[in-house]
């Protein structure tokens, strides 16, 4: 079983790069565009790596991360 990967970018091109190149070596990867998305996949998925841009809409790529930290 592969690990899973979460990229969470609000750039569709960004996004699809990460995509291509994470699912090409194997691993399963799930792609959100914003905080709100990643935050409902992780409530069903658990991941092995988040992939967070810094610069997001509604809540950035480091303000996530504090979020998951402190639940």
């Amino acid at each position: 079983m592969s690990a899973t990967v979460l990229v969470m970018d609000d750039d569709d091109c960004a996004r699809e790069l990460f995509y291509l190149h994470l699912s090409g070596a194997g691993y399963n990867v799930l792609l959100a565009e914003d905080a709100i998305a990643a935050g409902r996949m992780l409530l069903n998925q658990p991941v092995d790596l988040l992939v967070a841009d810094i610069e997001m809409p509604y809540m950035d790529g480091l303000e996530f991360v504090e979020a998951l930290r402190s639940d």
